[in-house]
């Protein structure tokens, strides 16, 4: 079934399944597409289990299954913690599918449960990577 994913700032995640999304009254715009707790890092379409990179801007990353990210059917829920950070750090890029290509040496972040430490990551270009941030 298909699914978006949310990835935060705060290392935190959540899956949410569109029938979610479905409007049940006839409104404009939908509200409160996902939790404002933190900042959105990424928000990603899935239609079958897919690999997550996660990057925090210290250079770390952690590879995972879009399926070891829970599944809410809240909106709003803030989602777990996926990325364990330091103090001060956040997420920089979260990238799934033929994103992932970016990052040539992703395979060795691959983590098997979470919440996982980050493990340090080849970062192709970081003056891109910057403008993602802003």
């Amino acid at each position: 079934s298909h699914h978006m994913i949310f990835i935060f700032k705060n290392g935190k995640g959540v899956r949410i399944p569109l029938s979610a999304y479905e409007t049940k009254s006839n409104r404009r715009r939908l509200t409160g597409a996902y939790s404002s707790a933190s900042p959105l890092a990424a928000a990603i379409y899935e239609k079958e289990t897919v690999d997550v990179l996660l990057v925090s801007d210290a250079g770390k990353g952690i590879l995972i299954k879009s399926s070891l990210i829970p599944e809410k059917t809240t909106r709003t829920a803030s989602g777990v913690i996926l990325f364990q950070l330091k103090k001060k750090q956040q997420i920089a890029d979260a990238v799934a599918g033929e994103a992932l290509n970016k990052y040539p040496d992703a395979s060795k972040c691959r983590k098997i449960k979470i919440p996982a430490v980050g493990s340090s990551l080849l970062i192709p270009d970081v003056s891109e990577l910057q403008m993602t941030i802003e």
